[in-house]
C-alpha cells in the first residue's frame, strides 16, 4: 500500500469583532498577527450657561475652543465653556489611522414645550488622527453650534444635557477600513430668561465755572443743555446718560424707576443732581433690531444744582435704576 500525504490550503476570511469601544482584526498574510484594539473616550461639549435675549439664538464654540457668542445671547461668567474632546488610545502592532465622520450631524437634543435646542454645524480639529505602534493616545477636538428657538424656562433650573453619536472608522496604513464605530458626545447648556441692560455714556454736565453764585445746569435726554444759570459758564463735553436694553421683540418695559436725586461728592464737598428725565419714558416696547431680537436705547438727562462758593473739584456719583418688564 502506497501512503501519501492530503494538503489542504485553508483560506480564511477576515474577521472583524467589536465590543464596546474595542475592536480586533485578524490580518491575512504569512504572518497572521493582530493589529491591536482601538478605545474612544469624549469629555463634555459644554455650552455654558447663556442670557437669552431673543425668541431665535445661536451659540457657537469652534474647533479651537473659542466660544462665539451672537448678539441674541452672551454668556455669564464661570461657566466653564469648552469645546468637546474625543480621545482615543489604542494598543497596536501597527499604525492605524482614526477618521471621525461628522457629515450631517445636525441633532435636535432638546424639544419641549417653546423650546427647542439644535447642535448642528459640527467641526473637527484635526480631521484625522494616526495611532502609532505600540500604544499611544491622541484628541480630536469637537466644535458645533447650538440654535435655540423659544424661552427655555426649564434651563434655568437644570442644565440640559444630551449627547450625539459620532461614527469614526478605524482605517489601516494603506487607507483599508479595519473597522467601524461610534462614540458618544456628551453636551451640556444651562439658559437664563431675561433681558440684557448695557450701559453707553455716563450723565455728563462737562466743566461748570462758576462766578461763586447759586445755580443750576440741566442736560437734555436727548443731548446738550437745556438750562442754564446765568451764574455759571459750560464747557467741555456735555452728555445725556445712555442705556441699551435688548431682548425679545415687543417686550413690555413697564416702568423705569430711579432715584430721585443723587449726591455727586469730591471728598467731603457735595452737589445735588435731580429732575432726571427720561426719552422715551418710563415705559415703551423693545422694537427690532433683527430676526426677533429688541432693542431700545433709554436716554437719560438731569439737573445739577450748584451750591453758592462750591468748591472746585471733580465730583461723581451713581444714579440706580430699576427695569420692570
Amino acid at each position: 500500500m502506497t501512503k501519501f500525504k492530503i494538503v489542504v490550503l485553508l483560506f480564511m476570511n477576515v474577521v472583524l469583532v467589536h465590543a464596546g469601544n474595542i475592536g480586533f482584526v485578524m490580518a491575512a498574510g504569512d504572518d497572521v498577527d493582530a493589529w491591536g484594539s482601538v478605545s474612544a473616550t469624549a469629555t463634555t461639549l459644554n455650552f455654558g450657561k447663556a442670557i437669552i435675549l431673543a425668541n431665535t439664538s445661536t451659540i457657537s464654540i469652534d474647533k479651537n475652543n473659542t466660544p462665539i457668542w451672537m448678539r441674541a445671547m452672551k454668556s455669564t461668567s464661570g461657566d466653564n465653556i469648552a469645546a468637546g474632546e474625543l480621545v482615543f488610545s489604542g494598543s497596536l502592532s501597527d499604525t492605524v489611522i482614526i477618521k471621525p465622520d461628522i457629515t450631517n450631524l445636525n441633532q435636535v437634543i432638546v424639544n419641549e414645550s417653546n423650546c427647542k435646542l439644535t447642535l448642528n454645524n459640527l467641526q473637527i480639529s484635526p480631521s484625522s488622527i494616526a495611532l502609532t505602534a505600540p500604544s499611544s493616545s491622541k484628541t480630536i477636538i469637537v466644535g458645533a453650534s447650538l440654535q435655540i428657538v423659544g424661552r427655555c424656562a426649564n434651563g434655568e433650573k437644570t442644565p440640559y444635557t444630551s449627547n450625539i453619536s459620532i461614527p469614526y472608522s478605524v482605517l489601516g496604513s494603506d487607507n483599508s477600513i479595519l473597522g467601524s464605530y461610534a462614540v458618544n458626545l456628551p453636551i451640556k447648556f444651562a439658559v437664563e430668561n431675561k433681558t440684557d441692560i448695557v450701559e453707553d455714556n455716563d450723565l455728563n454736565f462737562g466743566t461748570v465755572i462758576t462766578n461763586g453764585e447759586a445755580g443750576i445746569l440741566s442736560v437734555s435726554p436727548l443731548g446738550g443743555i437745556s438750562q442754564i444759570s446765568d451764574s455759571l459758564i459750560s464747557s467741555g463735553t456735555v452728555t445725556a446718560g445712555e442705556i441699551s436694553i435688548y431682548g425679545p421683540l415687543n417686550l413690555a418695559i413697564t416702568n423705569v424707576s430711579f432715584d430721585s436725586s443723587v449726591t455727586l461728592y469730591n471728598g467731603t464737598n457735595t452737589m445735588i443732581v435731580d429732575n432726571f428725565t427720561l426719552s422715551p419714558g418710563k415705559s415703551f416696547s423693545l422694537h427690532n433690531v433683527y430676526g426677533d431680537l429688541g432693542y431700545e436705547k433709554l436716554k437719560i438727562g438731569g439737573t445739577l444744582n450748584v451750591k453758592q462758593n462750591q468748591p472746585a473739584g471733580e465730583y461723581s456719583g451713581i444714579l440706580n435704576i430699576s427695569i420692570s418688564y
